[in-house]
């Protein structure tokens, strides 16, 4: 039951985020479908899942807010995404922030 349960709870410290979480049980996790990507020294499996469908076009309205999460170089992080949302998504930088909560490095 506490895998069901798990991914709703979410830290307080974070409820500006708003996000949606999908998670999949009883994925397949040698399959073809699984990729990887490095972070913090491993790789990480996951499964790419899209959003849009194939004959679904992306439009700003799909985006009010990107809030980025606490991150040692919060700058850095800032202007790359602000940088990635212009170039790649035609949204105006201001669509981007940084969270209130404190980077802590455990």
């Amino acid at each position: 039951m506490l895998m069901f349960l798990s991914p709703s709870f979410k830290d307080h410290a974070f409820h500006e985020e708003s996000e949606w979480r999908f998670v999949i049980f009883n994925a397949d996790a040698s399959g073809p479908h699984v990729q990887f990507r490095p972070k913090d020294n491993v790789l990480i499996p996951y499964i790419d899942f899209p959003l849009l469908s194939k004959t679904q076009q992306f439009t700003n309205d799909f985006v009010r807010e990107i809030i980025l999460g606490p991150a040692p170089h919060s700058e850095l992080s800032l202007n790359s995404m602000r940088q990635f949302i212009q170039m790649k998504l035609d949204l105006p930088s201001q669509t981007v922030r940084a969270s209130n909560v404190p980077y802590r490095q455990w």
